[in-house]
């Protein structure tokens, strides 16, 4: 039996390199399983982990958008939300990467 599958490839937009990622997330609107079981050893290592939203609820608490931004943001999520209904689809999330902006690593590692 054959099967088909069907993938989205999205080219990375953050602007950033490895390096000035502090915490990544990965947003569901739940709090259902939406925790990262978090050891003392990987407390130093939170840049390469993707925390979840009960972890950002703790951590972080909200997001700081200029407004401009936050219309922009709303409009988007509204059209992926209209998008994935057409498609019969339910599931969302929205990638939050906390980046430090100040300083740029001595050996940057660009997402390829």
């Amino acid at each position: 039996m054959q099967r088909t599958y069907h993938l989205i490839l999205m080219k990375n937009i953050l602007g950033c390199s490895r390096g000035q990622i502090i915490r990544t997330y990965d947003l569901k609107g739940s709090k259902y399983d939406r925790e990262v079981a978090i050891n003392e050893a990987a407390m130093n290592e939170l840049s390469t982990i993707t925390l979840k939203d009960i972890d950002f609820m703790k951590m972080e608490t909200k997001l700081h958008i200029k407004n401009q931004a936050k219309s922009r943001l709303r409009d988007i999520i509204a059209q992926d939300t209209i998008f994935l209904k057409n498609l019969n689809l339910i599931d969302y999330s929205l990638l939050v990467v906390k980046v430090n902006w100040e300083h740029e690593p001595a050996n940057p590692q660009f997402w390829g």
